[in-house]
């Protein structure tokens, strides 16, 4: 993937510093990777790393120019929606009209003095995207997993294992006698299938067959590992019904409601009660007296705001997928007063 260049030039336009400081104050959701220390120490962006996509715009805004944080946010929307795993006409368009607005507002990186060329092989293969979609579908399909767990199978973990004495011939062996060993267990396992089935055929299967005998580990069946499909609750249709009045029975005010985009649900009873002097205090909002006053004069202007809020410290969210809209599993988020340890709650 990309991130890692992404990475560098965020470094290069405002400072690793600057740029772990501003990752540090993000707060992060459940189910989602933090970077509390920053990313400038790492050495490669990969496999659950790529979850600072989810945060690169926001660690950036005001750091940078207009054009320059476009050039990054266009090329984050090309690697989205270059996942998809279904193509459209439309949607084809909208993954070459996004690389074609990073490569619009790409000057603006070499003006901020991040880059002096663009010579990048991985920048390059981006073109070969779309005309790969319309020869041979979607991206998603291709994966790469499968080589890079067999390459940690047969030849990281047997490197670990051996003298670091000639390396290349150590694992080169290791692997000819592994394929020895598969075709020698190949072969018995055809043989005997051979045997059983010419006894069953003779009517000699049961013969000195131990009943007692408890089967081997690599032969129990699946069916005993088996497990129930946990069903997803819906927020959406469930936030719905309870407005239509469907569920004249459930308690008000609901505590569970959605917008176009995402849904909530919240624990019956609160966490705390706080009035907005303590809640101020102990999550260091000095607005928070002034926010909630605006909205509700905004949004209802008769309306008298109470002496104490109720404050939820978990919090149930369900959102759809990027592409098709699907419907996602709930993810929790917790929110903390700030502490010692966390200054940042």
């Amino acid at each position: 993937m990309f991130w890692d260049h992404d990475i560098k030039w965020c470094i290069a336009a405002i400072g690793a510093a600057k740029l772990d400081f501003h990752l540090s104050l993000i707060q992060t959701p459940m189910g989602y990777r933090a970077f509390n220390k920053g990313v400038s120490k790492l050495k490669q962006v990969t496999g659950c790393d790529h979850a600072v996509q989810h945060y690169i715009i926001a660690a950036m805004a005001g750091s940078v120019s207009c054009e320059f944080l476009k050039a990054i946010r266009a090329l984050l929307d090309f690697c989205y929606l270059a996942q998809a795993p279904l193509f459209t006409t439309q949607s084809i368009e909208r993954v070459a009209s996004a690389l074609q607005e990073f490569h619009s507002y790409k000057d603006s990186i070499m003006r901020q003095g991040v880059r002096d060329n663009w010579q990048i092989p991985k920048l390059e293969l981006l073109q070969s995207i779309v005309p790969s979609i319309h020869q041979s579908g979607a991206v998603i399909q291709w994966s790469a997993n499968i080589t890079e767990h067999a390459h940690v199978d047969e030849i990281k973990i047997p490197a670990c294992a051996s003298n670091n004495q000639n390396y290349y011939s150590q694992i080169s062996r290791h692997l000819d006698w592994l394929d020895k060993c598969f075709q020698f267990d190949l072969a018995t396992y055809i043989e005997e299938h051979v045997h059983k089935g010419r006894d069953d055929e003779e009517g000699f299967s049961d013969l000195g067959e131990d009943k007692n005998h408890e089967p081997d580990a690599e032969k129990i069946q699946l069916a005993n590992y088996s497990t129930p499909t946990c069903q997803i609750a819906n927020y959406f249709s469930i936030s719905a019904s309870l407005l239509h009045g469907t569920k004249p029975s459930a308690p008000k005010p609901y505590h569970m409601f959605a917008t176009s985009t995402t849904g909530f649900h919240l624990a019956t009873k609160p966490s705390s009660q706080l009035t907005v002097n303590e809640a101020a205090t102990a999550y260091q909002l000095p607005d928070l007296g002034g926010a909630i006053a605006a909205f509700f004069v905004n949004e209802n202007p008769g309306f008298q705001v109470l002496d104490k809020l109720q404050i939820w410290g978990k919090v149930h969210v369900q959102q759809l997928s990027y592409h098709h809209q699907v419907l996602l599993s709930p993810q929790t988020l917790h929110a903390i007063p700030p502490l010692a340890a966390n200054s940042y709650g």
